[in-house]
């Protein structure tokens, strides 16, 4: 009986490995097992191609011997995601020794941005930015008061839309502390502004934003009033009122000098978001917007251009670390990242916990649950969509006559980064860029940023335009490995 102990282990085996082959051929089943941790080799892992054809396949695994050619840069940790690849349909190519020495150069270029052995290297985003000249492709920015007013998005924004097309500055709150350089918004008196950081527990109607406003005074008949300038400098076609599709809403609006109010005739109707018209092109001045109706809630304005390109929408709001981003519908998220054709989200955090960290096994634990949990229910909701993950800068305190740099900085830094890594998404290490062009103290003392992290505007051009540079280095990289 011992001598056939040798072969039931082998048919045991071979039946297990069989079973698990036929559940991972099998998308609901595979999504579900890898959810929970458990993980099946796929036929391109177990290859033992050479480092070219894994060049072509848009693949460099961790334990692959690579290229001796091609340095080590965080460009190359990269992930093999054949499901991916089956989703965005392109076709292998095979890569010349040009075409390995121009990937090797690209990657050159990347410094900080690195990619996590589970993510899809941006490809899902890339494929969408190949048709960019036919359909819009959206990028959610989230953020704290690093980005508020448009702060660095207009800079990083700015670049996109000059590579890839369109124009019109996306989504803008009825009002917000900081100020912008292409609107004057108003305090809008008739209204009260909730955020999913402070009011999570006074409203669960947040847009995707993390923002709602509801009239002060719900009275169902009263006009409420929202009063704002546009600037000539501010480039778009068409503005639009964004509000809860399950409210009903009468909407008028008129610039300054008119004497009539005009009523607005069209609204775009999406799953959860209502945009509603205001004009048939682009408007400046000082214009009014006033609607009425039963359980108003405004999620703010929308300044759109061309049909395709990019918009980039800054979800700024002060004060924030990002776990109130929990408290958004995940329906809404799911709806509304569709309808908008959304292809990256970027979480921009970490500076309004740096000053209260402690640095111990509890403080860590805490702040590295915070992050997990907000990019596991984007990840969940926003399946096709990519994300960046960019952690706090380098930041400083005074004590007594000098000022010195926190140490939780850089804790905080690699506690963001190995959350983001374990859970899919890239990471942009923000905090080795400053340090290594001199640190918060040398970014102050050159006017680019203040001693608390917050960029001056030569500060934000030169952060966006690093980030750019590497997030399209491997946008080009990605259109040599996959012929596109």
């Amino acid at each position: 009986m011992s001598n056939f102990k040798p072969i039931l282990f082998t048919l045991s085996l071979g039946t297990l490995l069989g079973l698990g082959f036929i559940l991972f051929s099998i998308p609901e089943a595979k999504r579900f097992l890898e959810n929970a941790g458990i993980y099946y080799p796929s036929i391109s892992w177990i290859d033992t191609s050479t480092e070219t054809d894994a060049l072509a396949a848009g693949t460099l695994y961790k334990k692959t011997k690579v290229n001796s050619k091609v340095k080590d840069t965080p460009a190359l940790r990269l992930s093999n995601d054949i499901k991916l690849q089956q989703r965005i349909q392109y076709t292998p190519v095979d890569l010349s020794d040009s075409a390995v020495k121009r990937i090797d150069s690209l990657h050159a270029k990347i410094k900080y941005l690195y990619f996590s052995p589970k993510s899809d290297q941006f490809e899902s985003f890339f494929a969408r930015l190949n048709n960019a000249s036919k359909q819009s492709v959206r990028i959610w920015y989230y953020g704290d008061s690093q980005v508020e007013g448009d702060r660095i998005t207009r800079e990083v924004r700015t670049v996109f839309q000059k590579r890839f097309g369109g124009y019109g500055m996306g989504f803008v709150p009825l009002s917000n502390p900081a100020s912008y350089i292409d609107l004057e918004l108003g305090k809008q008196g008739d209204w009260k502004k909730y955020n999913c950081f402070q009011h999570r527990k006074k409203t669960s109607d947040f847009g995707p934003s993390g923002l709602v406003f509801i009239p002060a005074n719900n009275a169902g008949q009263k006009w409420n009033y929202i009063q704002f300038k546009v600037l000539k400098s501010l480039k778009y076609k068409q503005l639009s009122l964004q509000c809860n599709a399950d409210t009903l809403h009468q909407v008028e609006w008129k610039l300054n000098k008119d004497s009539a109010w005009k009523k607005v005739s069209r609204v775009k109707a999406q799953r959860k978001i209502h945009a509603y018209l205001i004009g048939d092109s682009a408007l400046y001045g000082s214009l009014q917007i006033r609607c009425k109706g039963s359980q108003l809630k405004v999620y703010g304005l929308n300044f759109e251009g061309s049909p395709s390109g990019i918009y980039l929408d800054n979800f700024g709001i002060r004060g924030h670390s990002g776990d109130g981003l929990k408290a958004i519908s995940n329906e809404l998220l799911r709806n509304v990242s569709i309808d908008q054709q959304a292809g990256l989200v970027i979480f921009h955090y970490g500076n309004n916990m740096v000053p209260y960290l402690k640095l111990d096994p509890k403080s860590e634990k805490w702040a590295k649950d915070i992050f997990r949990s907000v990019f596991r229910k984007y990840r969940k909701n926003c399946p096709d969509l990519s994300f960046l993950v960019i952690g706090p800068g380098d930041m400083g305190f005074q004590k007594g006559e000098n000022a010195e740099s926190y140490v939780s900085c850089s804790h905080l830094n690699s506690w963001m980064k190995d959350v983001a890594m374990e859970e899919g998404m890239a990471y942009f290490d923000f905090y080795q860029m400053i340090r290594d062009a001199g640190g918060i103290l040398s970014w102050r003392s050159k006017h680019i940023a203040s001693l608390d992290g917050h960029l001056a505007p030569q500060g934000q051009r030169i952060f966006a335009k690093e980030l750019t540079t590497e997030i399209l280095s491997a946008f080009e990289a990605f259109k040599i490995r996959t012929g596109e």
